[in-house]
């Protein structure tokens, strides 16, 4: 909740203000590991617009290795970006190349992970969906006649006595021999 206050603050030029207040919620209690490595990612970006360049790098390369450790690559990526800027900012353009380049590399590793774990869920639903339907059409191939489509004996074993049980039926059964 801090974090979010600070972040209006930001928007509103009061970056003292949010420095404040993304100190305060970086010593309160986190619910999750993620959070830890946002804030100091938030950190960093005050401070950056502070000019405090060496605390923002420091609270850079510490949100990264926070966010590999709590497994959220994107936020380790997005790292990458932001300390790259800072180097262009101190006039190390080589370093900066060099961090994005290795942002560009890892943020298409990772949206091709997000990828094939996006392929391997819908291909699971799709699979469940084909079993169901198949499922579906062997219940029904099972109660009809292939050949009229009319129920089929079993269908009415199945279901004459559930309606014998529920209301007063008149039921007659025609055993026709060489229908077909």
């Amino acid at each position: 909740m801090l974090d979010t206050i600070a972040w209006v603050r930001v928007s509103q030029g009061r970056i003292d203000d949010a420095d404040r207040l993304l100190e305060r919620a970086l010593t309160s209690p986190q619910t999750e590991s993620n959070d830890d490595a946002a804030l100091l990612a938030h950190l960093a970006t005050v401070r950056h617009r502070q000019g405090r360049l060496a605390e923002a790098t420091e609270f850079l390369e510490t949100a990264r290795v926070v966010a590999l450790r709590a497994r959220t690559p994107t936020l380790a990526v997005d790292v990458l970006r932001h300390l790259a800027a800072i180097d262009a900012d101190r006039g190390d353009f080589r370093r900066a190349y060099r961090r994005l380049t290795r942002f560009l590399t890892e943020q298409s590793d990772v949206g091709r992970e997000q990828a094939e774990h996006q392929a391997t869920i819908l291909q699971s639903v799709y699979g469940r969906q084909v079993e169901r339907d198949q499922r579906l059409y062997y219940q029904e191939l099972a109660m009809r006649d292939p050949l009229t489509r009319l129920f089929n004996r079993r269908h009415v074993d199945r279901e004459l006595p559930v309606l014998l049980r529920e209301s007063q039926v008149a039921v007659a059964v025609i055993d026709v021999d060489r229908f077909k």
